[in-house]
């Protein structure tokens, strides 16, 4: 079904994705690739669940060998996604949840019969739709030539399931007849995903995303969520032995994480640190510590424990800080 995009292909969207969301998500690709993952997991599974969903006792021609097809072509997706994921260091997710999609569900018409897989028919095609729809920016925005040749060559696919789709809700229905409900649900407006959780990596701490798989931070709606920082050197991974010079290196560290994610120290409104030596170092720390957090304080608890990840490593901060609108 990967059939050729021409000029009488334009999709039917009342709203278009901004060409910035795809520099956006272009710039966590582990992420991007295993969100993209899931959603052709789900579509293969979409697809042969409709299998059985035909109201009547027989189906007619081409139900099942349609949406067999349907279902064949998501799982090939499906692995050409998993094996570039699997190629770059990353793993599939065990969790996800896509808003778009979910609201879109909400419209399904449930316990009706012939209404429901109508609904969920054209729910399923304006879903494919929007995917051919990104997949264009993914593929124009992509300085990284093989992400950008991937998502190029899935288009045509979806544009052909778009429209398959629609021509399953016909046989349903008949030709004519569901024009009203996809009028009614073309208007569903996409969130724009970045602004409900985005990674924050500062370009000197890139080495902890890709080396060691955790983002020094992440939006989570209007809170920015910051991992432990320690008082490393970024420029050579040293640990100064001073503790004081420590415990100001691993402020300037998290200082770097909360200005590249849009906040301050006065937006901590809460601090864990992990402390090696607690009450040896407790004095120092505190000392270093209101150098940079000034009233009104934040919520703060203190852990003594017997070792980092860093030999020599004295603390590690970790803070959530509010975003401000």
């Amino acid at each position: 079904m990967n059939a050729p995009i021409t000029d009488g292909d334009a999709l039917p969207l009342r709203y278009h994705t901004p060409a910035s969301w795809a520099a956006e998500v272009l710039a966590e690709p582990l992420a991007l690739l295993g969100d993209h993952a899931h959603l052709e997991r789900k579509a293969a599974a979409n697809a042969l669940e409709l299998v059985n969903r035909w109201p009547g006792a027989v189906c007619p021609d081409g139900w099942v060998s349609i949406l067999a097809a349907v279902a064949r072509d998501e799982s090939v997706h499906l692995q050409a996604v998993s094996r570039l994921l699997a190629a770059r260091g990353g793993t599939l997710p065990r969790v996800h949840r896509n808003v778009y999609a979910s609201a879109l569900h909400g419209l399904v018409r449930r316990g009706q019969g012939a209404h429901e897989l109508l609904d969920r028919l054209l729910v399923s095609a304006l879903i494919e739709a929007r995917s051919c729809e990104r997949f264009a920016l993914l593929a124009a925005g992509a300085e990284d030539r093989e992400l950008g040749d991937f998502f190029n060559s899935l288009r045509g696919s979806e544009l052909g399931h778009y429209k398959v789709f629609l021509h399953l809700a016909g046989m349903l229905v008949g030709d004519g007849q569901w024009q009203a409900r996809w009028e009614e649900m073309l208007p569903q407006r996409p969130r724009p995903m970045s602004k409900t959780s985005k990674r924050v990596i500062p370009a000197a701490q890139k080495s902890f995303y890709d080396n060691y798989h955790f983002a020094p931070a992440v939006i989570d709606g209007k809170h920015l969520r910051c991992s432990g920082v320690i008082g490393i050197k970024m420029a050579d991974g040293s640990v100064s032995t001073d503790p004081a010079a420590q415990f100001t290196q691993a402020f300037e560290n998290l200082a770097e994480v909360l200005e590249e994610g849009g906040a301050s120290f006065e937006d901590i409104t809460e601090m864990t640190t992990f402390h090696v030596g607690l009450q040896a170092n407790l004095a120092a720390f505190m000392a270093v510590k209101d150098n940079y957090i000034k009233e009104p304080y934040p919520a703060w608890t203190a852990i003594g424990i017997t070792e980092l990840a860093v030999p020599g490593g004295l603390v590690e901060i970790r803070v959530t800080a509010r975003l401000r609108d």
